[in-house]
């Protein structure tokens, strides 16, 4: 009885180790491949349109994307937050797509700080929270190009 369980034990490890291997090989596979991004969402939020792409293919200048969100913020809702990172992913669709001509520049503007000025440089202005005393919450984006 003691050799059934020993050949049951033996199968039971060689088959989580052909488990890993599967998975590692499977993983070394996955990151070799370059550029295939599926969008899974039921609205296709990350999928561009032909024209947005063919757009995005022919720019002749670089277009520098700033967008100013206030990630680190203690009083910034968690909607605004979710909304920001969809942003960010579209935002980095443009990126994929413009064959690097949209750069994209994140900033978090706190309180007195350049991310701050160059917020208002843009004439981005933070929010202020309803809460009694609450901090400012910036959520916008700056276009430059040339």
């Amino acid at each position: 009885m003691s050799k059934q369980k020993a050949i049951v034990t033996t199968s039971n490890t060689l088959a989580v180790l052909i488990v890993i291997g599967i998975v590692i090989a499977a993983n070394i596979i996955v990151g070799k491949i370059r550029g295939v991004r599926v969008d899974m969402t039921e609205e296709k939020l990350y999928t561009l349109s032909e024209g947005t792409k063919t757009i995005l293919g022919e720019l002749s200048d670089d277009v520098s994307l700033k967008f100013f969100y206030s990630k680190s913020g203690k009083d910034t809702p968690i909607f605004l937050k979710q909304y920001a990172q969809r942003v960010l992913d579209l935002l980095h669709e443009y990126e994929v797509h413009s064959g690097k001509r949209v750069v994209i520049g994140r900033f978090d503007p706190k309180p007195d700080s350049d991310e701050e000025d160059l917020a208002r440089k843009y004439s981005i202005e933070g929010q202020q929270t309803q809460l009694l005393g609450g901090e400012r919450i910036y959520l916008g984006i700056a276009a430059t190009s040339g």
